[in-house]
């Protein structure tokens, strides 16, 4: 992931976010989500990997009609735009390798599915 495109998510993250702050009157956000999203959006790799080996749908839209990635890539904006988690490197890092997997699940389906 190249500084132009965390700066893309960064501008899309903000925009999202608010969207979803008007959406969002039917529940929680974990109750809006799937568990791969919510290990995706919380950086849990290993969660991720483990979700996707047990046969997790990795295209399947939450309430927002977010993929899994999408999701990740909101909470890498939010975290960089908005310094939740400022001086909390590991946090960015483990939301890139789930992203980064969640791509490398992709173009495994695509190479095998031919979709």
């Amino acid at each position: 992931m190249n500084p132009d495109e965390l700066n893309n998510y960064n501008d899309i993250a903000m925009d999202q976010d608010n969207t979803r702050k008007k959406q969002s009157t039917v529940g929680t956000v974990q109750a809006e989500n799937y568990p791969l999203h919510i290990a995706a959006w919380n950086g849990q790799l290993a969660i991720v990997k483990h979700l996707c080996t047990l046969g997790a749908d990795h295209r399947r839209r939450n309430f927002w009609g977010e993929t899994p990635a999408q999701c990740a890539k909101l909470a890498l904006g939010l975290t960089n735009k908005q310094n939740l988690f400022k001086d909390d490197d590991m946090r960015i890092d483990a939301i890139k390798q789930c992203i980064d997997h969640l791509y490398t699940v992709e173009q495994e389906y695509i190479a095998t599915e031919g979709n």
